[in-house]
């Protein structure tokens, strides 16, 4: 396949592409994390860099949390509540390589529907 073209086809947001062969490619549509998502239930969350990361711009933490910022790319949650493109979540650190959970907790603290990779539900 033209390296143009895959590097194209990989910079799609919305679908998942599979390379099969240099003459088959998978596409799927991906579902929308906003339909995905359920009230109380469980899941393992990655975070977005700029969340844990944020630039002097970025107003999550001093607007929507106490000013307190994720120290963890990785948390178990439940989520407690959904406002549009937001989610408030009750959770708390993971560390996904040693599979142990962390000591940082995070009660009611919000997040960007945009800003978090679903893991797996638990």
């Amino acid at each position: 396949m033209n390296k143009f073209i895959e590097e194209e086809l990989n910079k799609c947001k919305l679908v998942d592409i599979k390379f099969i062969s240099d003459t088959e490619i998978l596409i799927k549509k991906k579902e929308s994390i906003d339909k995905i998502i359920q009230l109380n239930n469980y899941y393992l969350i990655e975070l977005e860099n700029y969340i844990l990361h944020p630039n002097i711009n970025f107003t999550l933490a001093e607007n929507w949390n106490k000013g307190i910022i994720p120290k963890s790319k990785y948390l178990k949650c439940m989520i407690v509540q959904i406002m549009g493109k937001m989610i408030k979540i009750d959770g708390s650190g993971y560390d996904i390589e040693n599979n142990n959970d962390l000591t940082d907790v995070y009660l009611g603290l919000w997040l960007p529907i945009g800003g978090i990779k679903i893991i797996k539900q638990l």
